[in-house]
């Protein structure tokens, strides 16, 4: 029998003690890495929230704009063609950036707004003395307050989609 020698087993036992040692620190790495990527991960994610809260707010004030300019259209500070026609540019965006609620009510509010312009328009051009002069005031004025009532609905129906979850909790906010 041979008798084993310490010298012999010194070799080998450094070996793994070195590849368990290597394990452990890629691991530590890896761990690392990993703690990273998540935290690379979250401030995309937050950064995308951000950028898209942007677009919606946007959308948000050129409805309430449209709305206005409705509201006043005939009147002294009457809006130009081009910035009524950026504005229903900028609301037909919710489509890409809204749920199906908001994008229906953006959609009746544009339509809204368009019959008050359209009547507005047909009033002035056909003068007092037209035999449909009264009517077409009627409507104008029905239709100017469903603009007026879909205007006070604004702040509510796009509460759903522009809201900070995290702010509106019924949680207390911790103190900083």
């Amino acid at each position: 029998m041979t008798t084993c020698d310490f010298s012999t087993l010194i070799g080998p036992a450094a070996t793994i003690i070195a590849a368990g040692a290597a394990v452990f620190v890629t691991w530590c790495i890896g761990q690392r890495q990993l703690g990273i990527a998540e935290s690379q991960r979250d401030i995309a994610r937050d950064k995308l929230r951000c950028d898209l809260f942007e677009k919606q707010y946007d959308i948000f004030l050129a409805a309430q704009a449209l709305a206005k300019c409705a509201i006043l259209y005939g009147g002294p500070e009457r809006a130009t063609p081009d910035h009524i026609r950026d504005l229903r540019i900028k609301i037909d965006e919710a489509r890409f950036f809204f749920p199906d609620q908001v994008r229906a009510f953006t959609t009746e509010l544009d339509k809204a707004c368009e019959a008050v312009f359209f009547k507005t328009d047909t009033r002035q051009t056909m003068g007092a003395d037209a035999p449909d002069w009264i009517a077409t005031g009627d409507k104008l004025a029905g239709c100017q307050a469903k603009v007026r009532e879909m205007y006070a609905q604004l702040p509510s129906r796009f509460e759903p989609a522009l809201r900070f979850e995290q702010l509106t909790r019924s949680q207390s906010i911790p103190d900083m």
